[in-house]
């Protein structure tokens, strides 16, 4: 699967899960998600929900330390190899 089509998918589990914002916020490689106002809570959240649709798990050290989109693109990536 290509970066671009998983951030297209981050990006709707997150608006889906994540009483966000207005559909104007732009989601993208470099987006905080503490800054798109995804909280702890949030991230554990939009995880399970990407460990059970793609069949893939995401280690909770790596959960843990996750600041941006990108990382979490990069690493559903990886893991889809």
């Amino acid at each position: 699967m290509e970066k671009k089509k998983i951030l297209t998918y981050v990006d709707s589990v997150i608006r889906e899960h994540v009483s966000l914002f207005d559909d104007n916020v732009e989601i993208g490689m470099d987006s905080n998600l503490a800054d798109l106002g995804v909280e702890s809570l949030d991230v554990l959240v939009v995880v399970m929900t990407i460990e059970s649709e793609q069949k893939i798990t995401i280690p909770d050290d790596v959960v843990y330390h996750l600041k941006t989109v990108g990382e979490l693109v990069d690493f559903i990536a990886m893991a889809k190899k």
